[in-house]
């Protein structure tokens, strides 16, 4: 629950990119008027980032593993009637 914690701060955008980058998806660039992430705040979230990966749960435990193959994540199809 700690990468919830980024959610209320003003540098969400720098996290949530500066995390996609250390995912392998894409840059931690942003335009401006954002800045770069430095120094503790960096390194606070790459050990987040870190941390929650090396405990993330194991899909397959769950029989969930064909859900989440290729980071395809399903989704509730709801139809409306008229």
């Amino acid at each position: 629950m700690p990468l919830l914690r980024l959610d209320t701060i003003p540098t969400l955008v720098q996290c949530i990119k500066f995390c996609e980058q250390l995912a392998g998806h894409g840059s931690e660039v942003t335009r401006a008027p954002r800045l770069p992430l430095s120094g503790e705040e960096r390194a606070r979230v790459e050990k987040l980032y870190n941390d929650a990966v090396a405990t993330r749960i194991d899909p397959s435990k769950f029989n969930l593993d064909q859900c989440y193959a290729g980071n395809v994540i399903p989704v509730l199809s709801v139809s409306y009637s008229q």
